[in-house]
């Protein structure tokens, strides 16, 4: 994986890309996103990165920001409002 959050999100929007495409789709179909961040820092590289690939198209959107360390996934860690454990 890249380590840029550009480069990341190219990736990402490639997959994307090629999925809607195998199911004869474009990105102007997409009707809702749900975008995780790592990183608060990277939400307006985020919001470039999703002009660029949808241009002006608009959807329903929701970005999670939220930080979480190896060690407290393992440990199942909850007291961050989210749980990402099974």
């Amino acid at each position: 994986m890249p380590e840029s959050f550009e480069e990341q999100a190219d990736v990402i929007w490639t997959h994307i890309g090629t999925l809607l495409q195998s199911a004869g789709m474009e990105f102007n179909n997409l009707v809702s996103l749900r975008t995780y961040l790592a990183d608060p820092s990277t939400t307006r590289a985020n919001v470039r990165m999703r002009v660029k690939y949808l241009g002006d198209h608009e959807t329903s959107s929701t970005v999670v920001c939220c930080r979480a360390t190896g060690s407290e996934m393992e440990a199942g860690d909850r007291s961050h409002g989210f749980w990402l454990g099974t």
